[in-house]
């Protein structure tokens, strides 16, 4: 059976076995997010250099870093420092598997705090992670990976109303990846209530959106680098349906949604960006990778909806349902799209 759903399996038997030992239920959810993340952190770590298709390029930059000298790690007209400086100061002092190790960490510890702070549900949260192909992406985009991780703790500073604090952490995380500009409009989307009354505006303005995705497309592509183009992506699609449908969902529900958590609508509104920038994504492959900026947070947003839910007949249905869902959009994804390596440890190399 393949690697990742036994995984995920194991995640699934560990929480139900916690469960039935674990009477206190805080007590549970805390120890089975330590123990379903230290496995994760444990998977990215010991894992070959084989396993993520842009490690080809990430570990030989991180090779030649050790020789670079300083100056060359701040040539002018280059990009992105911060991932250079981060290269430069770890390939001093540890091979390329400890980097992979210390990568693995940065790119988990935003999750965490999220999952740990927000969500009504852990195991959920955890489950939408690895199923949703979230935990599968730290494994090739490592620049990006880590510029999420830091923009998910950036929410603490936008709960506490610090846009100050905000705006640094972003702009830390575009030196490691420019894309995560794309989040500092994040920070307003707190205050901003969707009314019921707009909504059908709003649907009539994704749909022109839609409509005209290719030809938007192609003017911004004109000012952007010369070798991203047009193209189908039958996955991009997908990732649009599965995206509607939740904001359909907790739309149906948004007053009661609102009431279990007070950033929950900030969840909202963040998914409503993440529908936008999909829309472009059947046009522009490359866009479902700033989509994920907004989309992440899926895994706060599933588990809160299901939990403001208040018949429990209905939410344990409607987790069923996502559970099985998921999986199948996973199988998806690793035997219909090949999305997912081979996963071998360095051990086998």
């Amino acid at each position: 059976m393949n690697f990742y759903i036994v995984f995920l399996l194991v995640i699934s038997v560990e929480y139900v076995f916690l469960t039935l030992l674990i009477k206190n239920k805080e007590k549970k959810n805390k120890v089975f997010l330590i123990i379903s993340f230290l496995q994760m952190f444990i998977i990215m770590s010991i894992r070959s250099i084989e396993v993520g298709a842009d490690l080809e390029r990430y570990i030989p930059f991180y090779e030649r870093c050790k020789d670079y000298s300083w100056a060359q790690i701040f040539e002018p007209g280059l990009k992105e420092y911060g991932y250079r400086i981060y290269n430069k100061i770890l390939s001093s002092f540890l091979d390329e598997q400890l980097f992979l190790t210390m990568t693995a960490g940065i790119t988990l510890i935003g999750v965490y705090y999220v999952i740990k702070k927000y969500s009504k549900n852990y195991f959920l949260s955890i489950y939408i992670y690895i199923s949703f192909n979230f935990f599968i992406f730290t494994f090739s985009g490592l620049r990006q990976a880590i510029a999420i991780s830091l923009g998910m703790l950036s929410i603490k500073y936008i709960d506490e109303r610090k846009f100050w604090k905000f705006l640094i952490l972003i702009l830390l995380a575009s030196t490691f990846h420019m894309s995560s500009l794309i989040l500092v409009p994040m920070y307003f989307l707190r205050n901003i209530n969707v009314k019921p009354k707009i909504l059908p505006l709003v649907a009539i303005v994704y749909f022109i959106l839609f409509i005209a995705r290719r030809q938007i497309i192609a003017f911004i592509l004109m000012f952007v680098y010369d070798n991203y183009a047009l193209s189908n992506t039958g996955n991009g699609y997908v990732y649009l349906l599965l995206l509607m449908v939740i904001v359909i969902g907790i739309t149906i529900y948004k007053k009661q949604f609102l009431q279990e958590g007070r950033l929950n609508n900030f969840f909202y509104n963040v998914l409503l960006i993440a529908l936008l920038l999909q829309l472009f994504a059947s046009a522009q492959g490359e866009v479902a990778r700033l989509t994920m900026y907004y989309s992440i947070y899926m895994i706060i947003a599933i588990p809160n909806f299901i939990k403001s839910i208040k018949t429990r007949e209905q939410r344990y249905l409607l987790e069923v349902i996502v559970i099985i869902a998921l999986f199948i959009y996973m199988l998806i994804n690793i035997y219909d799209l090949n999305l997912y390596p081979t996963y071998t440890t360095f051990f086998n190399e």
